[in-house]
């Protein structure tokens, strides 16, 4: 399988600037650019099954995905899982105050919640997501106390639901590293 993103811009208006300033003459260039308030481009994730020759579009915003109905998305830290069963990406709305990691079937393009983080104003992008050697359980970053901890949690399968195993730290203090 291949993973790759999809982008329609077709909404986002071209923004215009002034190139070839080295050159003898200059040129106007345009570059569909989003402004704050202005439609931003639509990313989709897809995979291409090498086997069969598939394109498969990966259920990102539908509902049934835990999407909000009408709610811009972001996309990004798309990596395959540790088995290489699942592809799991990261969603954010526009607003950045939930984070919600999610697994998709490669082959069927189904996803199940993983991970979700709230914050009333913003919630970190990337917290940390280290695999351990069993490739199925993981240290995940929160920040839902207020403060920086760690959880040891279990990434799941389709068929059993992805858990809290352990909260590894806690108190009104952030943790700063994991160390080794």
């Amino acid at each position: 399988f291949i993973a790759y993103y999809k982008f329609d811009e077709s909404q986002v208006k071209d923004f215009y600037i002034l190139g070839g300033w080295t050159d003898t003459n200059t040129r106007i260039m345009s570059e569909a650019y989003p402004k704050p308030g202005g439609a931003n481009p639509t990313a989709y994730l897809m995979v291409y099954d090498i086997a069969a020759k598939k394109q498969i579009e990966i259920d990102a915003f539908s509902v049934a995905s835990g999407a909000t109905e009408g709610t811009e998305y972001y996309l990004y830290n798309v990596l395959w899982t540790p088995d290489g069963s699942e592809l799991l990406f990261s969603r954010t709305p526009r607003r950045q105050d939930v984070l919600d990691v999610l697994a998709a079937n490669p082959t069927s393009g189904l996803t199940r919640l993983v991970v979700q983080e709230k914050q009333d104003t913003w919630q970190e992008n990337r917290p940390l997501m280290r695999f351990l050697k069993d490739a199925t359980r993981f240290i995940w970053e929160t920040e839902k106390t207020g403060f920086k901890h760690y959880e040891l949690r279990m990434l799941g399968s389709a068929s059993d639901a992805p858990a809290l195993l352990a909260t590894l730290s806690s108190g009104a203090w952030p943790v700063e590293s994991i160390v080794q």
